[in-house]
Parts: C-alpha cells; sequence; structure tokens
C-alpha cells in the first residue's frame, strides 16, 4: 500500500489532526479590507467537510518588499 499512513492520525505539539491530508496556503484573494471574509469562511468549511487533517487558510504579505495584492489578508 502506497499511502499506509494517510489516513491515520498525527499529533503536532498538542493538537491531533484526525489523517495526514493538508491543505495548503494559497492566495484564493477573498480578503476584503485586508481581513478574512465571510467567503473565507464558506470556502475553508466545505474543505474541511471533505476531510482535510490541517487546513492553511492563506498566504500572506509579512514584509514591507513583499509583493502586495489588495484582497490578500495583510499580514
Amino acid at each position: 500500500m502506497f499511502f499506509k499512513y494517510l489516513f491515520t492520525s498525527f499529533i503536532i505539539n498538542k493538537i491531533t489532526l484526525k489523517n495526514r491530508i493538508v491543505s495548503t496556503g494559497h492566495a484564493p484573494m477573498y480578503a476584503r479590507d485586508r481581513l478574512p471574509s465571510d467567503v473565507h469562511l464558506y470556502y475553508h468549511a466545505e474543505r474541511a467537510k471533505g476531510g482535510v487533517g490541517l487546513i492553511i487558510i492563506e498566504i500572506c504579505n509579512v514584509h514591507p518588499s513583499s509583493f502586495d495584492m489588495i484582497n490578500m489578508i495583510k499580514g
């Protein structure tokens, strides 16, 4: 079996994830006024329903020289 651990639980620090499936951070461009929006909530709630063990909601700018986009969460 190629992925025998994929659906087993996993502990990171004190948090137990139900599986090892991860949705990585990306930029769906749903931020409003540089903050997460209701669309973010819906988008990630639907992903969670699918069984993802860990969701990283978004990449964001953390340095002044970072490329800035208006519909991204501002760090």
